[in-house]
């Protein structure tokens, strides 16, 4: 499972968001559920840094009604998995995933970050100025969009 370390808390404090708010985003990512019966579910890795998340959709009427995952990895891409999370519930899916492609948009550079859209991911949209972290950050939000994708095909 991923750690609380002074890299990260810099980071995000770089960010300008409090020290408090920073510790709270980052340990938010530690806490992982299993659903009951989920709809889909996939595996995702990043061998690059060794960041894996088994992701767990419950869709109901065409929304995302739970979501559960296992995983570890580093503090980003452990907090990006519950940010995601907390963005994505209760969303229909094709609203889902317009929210993935903006938040993966925002990872690449390629769109600013809007933080209505996002809330608390608005954090993060300062790892696309370091590469070698954007797939961490991204790593359950592309699981997200395959699981959600996959869901679709079978229906």
């Amino acid at each position: 499972m991923g750690r609380v370390d002074d890299e990260h808390l810099f980071y995000l404090a770089s960010r300008r968001v409090p020290a408090a708010i920073a510790k709270r985003l980052i340990t938010m990512g530690f806490a992982q559920e299993v659903l009951e019966r989920p709809s889909v579910a996939v595996d995702h890795n990043n061998p690059l840094c060794g960041d894996r998340i088994h992701l767990e959709l419950l869709i109901e009427d065409g929304r995302i009604a739970e979501i559960g995952h296992t995983g570890e990895g580093c503090s980003i891409s452990q907090s990006s998995t519950s940010m995601m999370n907390e963005v994505l519930a209760g969303r229909p899916l094709d609203e889902a995933l317009g929210l993935i492609e903006h938040f993966r948009l925002v990872m690449h550079g390629e769109k600013p970050a809007d933080e209505d859209r996002l809330r608390d991911a608005i954090a993060l949209d300062g790892v696309a100025k370091y590469p070698v972290r954007v797939k961490c950050a991204l790593l359950s939000w592309m699981a997200a969009k395959d699981a959600i994708l996959s869901h679709d095909a079978h229906e």
